[in-house]
């Protein structure tokens, strides 16, 4: 005991946990730090997806949209910035903007990219299920409600495993209900 009634023994043992502590802490970020300067890129072939443009109209509304039960003509652009095709896995579904809260899956599939980029013009069915939400949400509401849809693909080879995804989505979309 120190002359001040102070347990010298004590305060040594907190410091040396203390400064391992402090230790450990600072060898962990090290650690984690050089793990992230040298682990190697994930691979990254696609891309960039533009948003892709809604077609469809009905008359007497002001931007894209499409009647209850037809299907949604989109045009869009995909890439490939590699130099060889590229597999692709992808799927998409219906996400409801306004009100928010619904997404319903659409479909999936597997493609592939060529080098350069691809315009394509998607002829989409409109699912049951976005049907009867549509009709729920203007009996409720008295509006109409807005749609986009929102896809992912990932790219995939034995060589390189799985690659980075690229995300893509539809510019938004009335569904007018009568």
């Amino acid at each position: 005991m120190s002359p001040h009634g102070l347990d010298t023994g004590r305060q040594m043992r907190w410091a040396v946990v203390a400064v391992v502590t402090l230790a450990v802490a600072l060898g962990l970020t090290l650690g984690f730090v050089l793990y992230q300067s040298t682990r190697p890129e994930r691979w990254d072939p696609l891309g960039p997806y533009p948003v892709q443009t809604v077609l469809s109209r009905v008359e007497g509304v002001k931007g894209p949209a499409v009647m209850l039960g037809d299907d949604l003509r989109v045009a869009g652009q995909k890439c490939n910035a590699s130099s060889r095709p590229v597999t692709t896995r992808g799927s998409y579904e219906w996400v409801m903007v306004i009100p928010p809260g619904s997404i319903i899956p659409a479909g999936s599939g597997s493609a592939i990219r060529v080098p350069g980029c691809t315009a394509f013009d998607y002829l989409n069915p409109m699912p049951e299920a976005v049907v009867a939400r549509s009709e729920k949400v203007k009996a409720n509401t008295g509006v109409d409600p807005v749609w986009r849809i929102s896809g992912k693909d990932t790219p995939y080879s034995v060589k390189h495993g799985v690659g980075e995804p690229r995300t893509y989505i539809s510019e938004n979309f009335t569904i007018v209900v009568p």
